[in-house]
C-alpha cells in the first residue's frame, strides 16, 4: 500500500499539471484559448533610445557632420570614427551653447590628442583625450559695422577634454547617455 506521503506528492504533480493546462479570462478559472502569437516583452537588447547630439541649426557657422558607423568594429576602425565623433560633438556643443559667438569673431579648434579602445565581453571601451581652444578670427576687410549680433566675442583660450565611450554592434555611448543606436 503507498505511503501518505507518496500519495500527497502525486495528488500535488496532478494538481500542478491540470493548473498549468488551463488558462481563464480575467481569472476566473474557467479556460479559454491560448494566443495565437507569444507576446514579445521588449528587453534592453531589443531597444534602443538615443539622445540627440548636438547640432545647431541657428548658429552664424554650419554644424559638424557626425561620422558614420564603421562597417568593421574593432580597435583600429573605432579610433578613427571615435575621434572624427568627438570633434564634431565638441564643436556642435560649443556653437549650439554660443549660437551667435562662433562664424565670425570666434573660432573653434578641437583637437583630439589620443584615443584608447579597449575590447570587452559586449563591446567597447574608449577613453577620448585632447583639447578644446577658442580663437579670434580676423576679417579680410575690416568693417565699421559687424554684420553679427556679437557684441563681444568669447575670450581666448583652450581646456582639456577627456571623454569615455562604450561602443556596442548596437549602440554608441557617451559619457553614459546612448547618442546613437544601430
Amino acid at each position: 500500500m503507498p505511503s501518505r506521503r507518496s500519495v500527497l506528492a502525486a495528488c500535488v504533480a496532478v494538481s500542478t499539471a491540470v493548473a498549468g493546462c488551463t488558462t481563464s479570462p480575467e481569472g476566473s478559472g474557467v479556460g479559454d484559448e491560448p494566443p495565437d502569437e507569444p507576446t514579445d516583452s521588449p528587453t534592453d537588447t531589443d531597444s534602443c533610445s538615443a539622445a540627440d547630439a548636438p547640432y545647431p541649426t541657428d548658429a552664424a557657422t554650419d554644424p559638424r557632420s557626425y561620422p558614420d558607423r564603421p562597417e568593421d568594429l574593432s580597435p583600429g576602425p573605432l579610433e578613427s570614427y571615435l575621434g572624427s565623433y568627438e570633434r564634431a560633438y565638441l564643436y556642435n556643443e560649443m556653437v549650439a551653447s554660443n549660437p551667435d559667438k562662433y562664424g565670425r569673431t570666434n573660432e573653434i579648434t578641437v583637437r583630439v590628442r589620443s584615443v584608447v579602445v579597449e575590447a570587452g565581453d559586449e563591446g567597447f571601451t574608449a577613453t577620448v583625450n585632447g583639447q578644446i581652444q577658442t580663437d579670434f578670427t580676423h576679417p579680410e576687410t575690416p568693417t565699421d559695422t559687424p554684420e553679427t549680433a556679437t557684441d563681444t566675442p568669447l575670450p581666448i583660450g583652450h581646456r582639456p577634454v577627456e571623454t569615455s565611450y562604450t561602443v556596442t554592434d548596437r549602440s554608441l555611448e557617451r559619457n553614459g547617455v546612448t547618442l546613437e543606436c544601430w
